[in-house]
């Protein structure tokens, strides 16, 4: 019965190649972007996920402005986040 199926398939294929192909290839486009995207998912979990209090841990972004240009960096100037650190902390 499954090769019944089968041949079935194959001689549809072969009779409307055009729109076999397309098809095809539309599946193949969705499925790589459905893996690639919960690749990206499945890493961001893991971020940060063997520290003890990892969800108290954040992530610091500066923005910088040029040419009106907006670049954003993760992180910023080392020498000038533990000052800012120490005083958000004296804060709360």
């Amino acid at each position: 019965m499954f090769r019944n199926y089968l041949k079935t398939a194959v001689r549809n294929l072969w009779k409307n190649k055009a729109f076999s192909l397309i098809n095809i290839m539309g599946l193949a486009l969705g499925l790589t972007c459905s893996l690639l995207i919960m690749l990206w998912v499945n890493e961001e979990y893991k971020v940060d996920a063997f520290h003890k209090n990892g969800s108290q841990l954040y992530s610091v972004f500066e923005r910088q402005y040029h040419d009106g240009r907006v670049d954003a960096f993760l992180g910023g100037p080392g020498t000038t986040w533990p000052p800012k650190a120490a005083e958000y902390f004296r804060q709360t």
